[in-house]
C-alpha cells in the first residue's frame, strides 16, 4: 500500500499481511520500519531495521494514547492500527470516524441490523465494541468481532452459542459471572455419549442398571 502527500508525490510504502500492518518503507530515504502490535493490533512499538525502538506507546482501553518515545515522524497508525488524523484526533474506521477521547463513534452506526433485542449495548448507535474494547474490536466501523484472532467460522460458532445462552436466565447469569471472573473461560467444542450397559429385554423394565457416560472437551 502506498501513501502520498497532497500533491500526489509518493512518501511511504506499507506491507500488510492478512490486513495487518507489518512494515513501512520511507521512499525518500529507503529506510525500513517495523510495527509490533498487541492482541487488538494497536501499534505499540515501531522499530528500525536494526531493531532499535523509534516509537513506543501504550493505549488506554478506548484508544487514548500514552506516548513514551517518538523518534519517527508521520506515524499516524495507532489504536487497532487505524489512521489517526493529526488535526481532529479522530480515527478512520472506514464507515465512520471514532473519537478515542470519548470512547464513541462520532457518526451513527450505518448498519441497522447490528442492533439486537437481546443485547442492550447494541441499541446505542454510537457505542464502540458494545463497551467492551479489550475483548472485541471493530474492523470497519460497522461490525464487532472477537479480538482473539478466531476464524470467521469460529467467531460465528461462539457468538451464536453465546447468544443462545444469553437468551435464558440461567445462561445469562453464567455469562455475567464469567465476565467478572479472574479466570479465563475457554469456549470450545464438546461431545457427550451415553451407553446403557444393562438393557431390559423386550417387554420388561429394569430398575437401576448401569450407564457408561463419556465426554470430550467442553
Amino acid at each position: 500500500m502506498l501513501e502520498s502527500d497532497l500533491s500526489g508525490a509518493l512518501q511511504r510504502e506499507f506491507a500488510l499481511i492478512d490486513g495487518k500492518r507489518i512494515s513501512r518503507r520511507d521512499i525518500s530515504s529507503g529506510n525500513y520500519y517495523f510495527y509490533l502490535g498487541d492482541h487488538l493490533d494497536s501499534s505499540r512499538v515501531v522499530t528500525n531495521s536494526a531493531g532499535v525502538i523509534q516509537n513506543e506507546s501504550d493505549y488506554y482501553p478506548y484508544g487514548g494514547e500514552r506516548l513514551y518515545s517518538q523518534a519517527l515522524g508521520s506515524q499516524n497508525y495507532k489504536f487497532t492500527s487505524k489512521e489517526r488524523d493529526s488535526e481532529s484526533g479522530l480515527d478512520d474506521f472506514g464507515a465512520r470516524h471514532y473519537a478515542s477521547v470519548l470512547g464513541r463513534f462520532v457518526q451513527t452506526d450505518p448498519k441497522a441490523a447490528s442492533a439486537h433485542v437481546l443485547n442492550p449495548q447494541s441499541w446505542n448507535r454510537y457505542v464502540y465494541t458494545q463497551n467492551n474494547p479489550l475483548k472485541f474490536l471493530d474492523p470497519d466501523g460497522m461490525d464487532v468481532v472477537l479480538a482473539a484472532g478466531l476464524s470467521t467460522k469460529d467467531r460465528a460458532y461462539v457468538v451464536n452459542n453465546l447468544a443462545r445462552m444469553y437468551a435464558t436466565p440461567a445462561g445469562r447469569g453464567f455469562l455475567e459471572r464469567a465476565d467478572k471472573s479472574q479466570f479465563t473461560i475457554t469456549v470450545g467444542t464438546g461431545h457427550l455419549g451415553r451407553t446403557d450397559l444393562t438393557k431390559a429385554p423386550p417387554g420388561t423394565i429394569v430398575f437401576g442398571g448401569q450407564t457408561h457416560v463419556e465426554g470430550g472437551n467442553t
